[in-house]
């Protein structure tokens, strides 16, 4: 966008940056300004900014859709399941609550469940709104000059034992105040948690487990039937998807909520895009799709920071606003880039440290450099033009072989985690003359994809290998303190 002049807002009298509407976006340019946008340390969290930006943008294109996939899971009954394109079952899961609608997702190979609750803005029943006001009036009568604010904030805040509050308090606490969601009801939230089935389907769908590539689950033996609403956060949850209200539009532009998903949030969004697809809903989502992708969106951080939500919003906008293997690309490629500048940054220093381990004898067998009270434990070893580094952390073991180029520099950089005798690529990277880039595959080796496992792999290696660079730095140039305590 260098021809078009960058929207803003105004907060206290500061002029602060918005994003560009999404349709004015090439995803693969925007992305690339995002990962150009040079932070001041490692910037591997930049991958959860753009996806949180992306996952807002898809909550405002599918929400219409979201709704009405689930009314027709609760018409069609808890026996009946709407199906996609790709095996996903989705049934009506009867909940505590008539302003939610839950859905189980399973599939009839894949393991595990999803769990959907489509959380609906609350509406109360005639009765229960005309009491509302009642006591409102009541409230206003004895308290001469309130005004709606002090009323909401007397609800927020009681003081001492007013009587008529605690009775509006029980009122708007009472379940049976509000009717059930019907079609043309705001959504507030969407949440999706993965479940552990154990060892049997779900209506005789599926094979039981847990779902792939998930590592935090809740069992659905605790978890179902949902006898009440958990709030804020709970073990399993992975999607948090939540439109913006209209009252949280400012001038023309949409803001960012301010929930965080878990840590795989696109794989019960990919599957609901496919029921979307599959169902013929898409018609619901295209008009929305044109209307977000016409809108900025305010942004609360600097310069940098908005370039990451310009590529999170552009890369649903080109996928019509779902989420299709296209987004999944695209966060992949990103995170892959944001890994490659990461380890680029300390490159140098390890290239450094491997020799530098194995000259002072931390080469393996008996001993081996601890430092950070045991927490990374090292070695370093230089064979056949390789030079490696090997850390144990508490969350694994990782191993980073950097390939010598012959004339002093790196070719290849590969980083593996050690497991079972096995070694799996968490990251490959080779050497250009713009600098390091990922080699993800598959051309060179396994694929290595955007899943939490391996993100938090290739973190942990550059995260330790990086403290023990500086660590045994700080030993070499002090080496009359190399006998003192460990560090």
């Amino acid at each position: 966008m260098k021809n078009k002049k960058r929207p803003t807002w105004t907060l206290s009298d500061k002029t602060l940056p918005a994003t560009y509407p999404a349709a004015d976006l090439d995803p693969d340019a925007a992305l690339q300004a995002a990962l150009d946008a040079k932070p001041g340390a490692v910037h591997y969290n930049d991958v959860t900014t753009v996806l949180g930006a992306a996952i807002d943008h898809a909550a405002e294109c599918m929400r219409d859709a979201l709704a009405e996939l689930a009314f027709r899971a609760r018409d069609l009954g808890p026996e009946t399941a709407q199906r996609s394109g790709t095996g996903w079952s989705a049934f009506w899961e009867p909940g505590p609550s008539g302003a939610n609608i839950d859905l189980m997702l399973v599939h009839a190979i894949e393991p595990g469940a999803w769990h959907i609750s489509v959380r609906f803005a609350p509406v109360m029943t005639e009765e229960a709104a005309a009491k509302e006001v009642e006591i409102e009036a009541r409230i206003s009568a004895a308290n001469t000059g309130l005004s709606p604010r002090d009323l909401m904030m007397a609800r927020l805040f009681p003081k001492g034992d007013d009587p008529l509050m605690g009775e509006l308090k029980r009122l708007e606490d009472d379940p049976s105040s509000y009717r059930p969601a019907l079609r043309g009801d705001r959504i507030s939230v969407i949440y999706g948690t993965a479940l552990d089935l154990g060892s049997k389907g779900w209506r005789g769908v599926g094979p039981g487990g847990k779902p792939a590539r998930v590592e935090e689950f809740a069992h659905a033996r605790h978890f179902l039937p949902v006898k009440a609403y958990a709030e804020n956060w709970w073990n399993g949850i992975a999607l948090s998807m939540r439109p913006v209200p209209s009252y949280q539009r400012h001038e023309g532009m949409l803001t960012h909520g301010s929930d965080r998903s878990g840590a795989c949030p696109q794989i019960p969004l990919r599957i609901l895009s496919d029921l979307i697809r599959s169902t013929g809903l898409t018609d619901l989502v295209t008009p929305r799709a044109l209307e977000v992708g016409a809108l900025p969106w305010i942004s609360f951080g600097d310069e940098r920071h908005v370039h990451l939500e310009d590529a999170g919003h552009a890369m649903v906008h080109a996928s019509d606003g779902m989420w299709d293997q296209t987004v999944d690309d695209r966060l992949t490629a990103f995170w892959a880039g944001i890994a490659a500048r990461d380890v680029e940054r300390h490159l140098d220093d390890w290239f450094t440290l491997a020799p530098g381990l194995a000259a002072a004898g931390y080469s393996g067998g008996e001993r081996d450099f601890s430092c950070n009270d045991g927490r990374d434990i090292a070695r370093g070893a230089v064979n056949d033009g390789v030079r490696s580094l090997r850390t144990e952390t508490q969350n694994g073991i990782y191993r980073v072989d950097m390939t010598e180029d012959g004339d002093g520099g790196v070719a290849h950089v590969l980083a593996v985690r050690e497991s079972g005798g096995k070694d799996l690529p968490v990251g490959r990277f080779v050497m250009t003359a713009d600098g390091l880039r990922p080699d993800f595959g598959p051309e060179n080796g396994p694929a290595i994809e955007h899943h939490i496992r391996t993100v938090r792999d290739l973190n942990g290696a550059i995260g330790s290998l990086a403290s023990v660079a500086c660590v045994f730095a700080d030993e070499v140039r002090c080496p009359s303190e190399q006998d003192g305590p460990e560090p």
